[in-house]
């Protein structure tokens, strides 16, 4: 988040502390993803699938990053990168690990993401679903969705 702000500080000439405060004033609404924060599987799922999108997002900026000129933006990005890596393998780990009995779920729940994805929910300060990206193609969510299906798949394979 401090990267963030340090970044958007630089490219839009805002102050650090005005950033701060106009993000303070946000009001998070969880009404619109309520449904998807009943359990841990469900909680756990978000997170593995919302972090591989957000990853795949960054992966596309990688470009942008070094265009800047510092190499200190690349080496950032990276970082960043392998952050929400390992938040969307801790999401997907502890779905096998303790709602092994319920992968045969994960194709319906990921679908739900996606259609709730697709259908353009402006984003409420809830930390998932900031994805308002206008640089990503309209299949970016269909692919990042396939996938998640497919390694829980593999997974449930290889379990066999």
């Amino acid at each position: 988040a401090e990267g963030f702000l340090e970044l958007y500080s630089l490219l839009y000439g805002e102050d650090c502390d005005s950033i701060r405060n106009r993000l303070k004033l946000r009001q998070p609404d969880f009404a619109p993803v309520e449904r998807f924060l009943t359990s841990e599987f469900s909680v756990c799922l978000l997170f593995a699938y919302d972090e591989l999108a957000t990853m795949r997002a960054y992966r596309l900026d990688l470009d942008l990053y070094r265009s800047l000129g510092a190499k200190q933006f690349s080496q950032w990005i990276r970082l960043l990168l392998r952050d929400e890596s390992f938040h969307h393998r801790n999401g997907f780990d502890l779905v096998v690990r303790n709602h092994a009995h319920r992968l045969n779920e994960v194709g319906g729940v990921i679908d739900d993401f996606l259609a709730f994805d697709c259908g353009n929910p402006s984003y409420k300060a809830t930390f998932v679903f900031d994805h308002e990206w206008g640089h990503v193609e309209p299949d970016f969510f269909v692919r990042t969705a396939a996938i998640l299906k497919h390694c829980f798949a593999r997974h449930k394979n290889r379990a066999s």
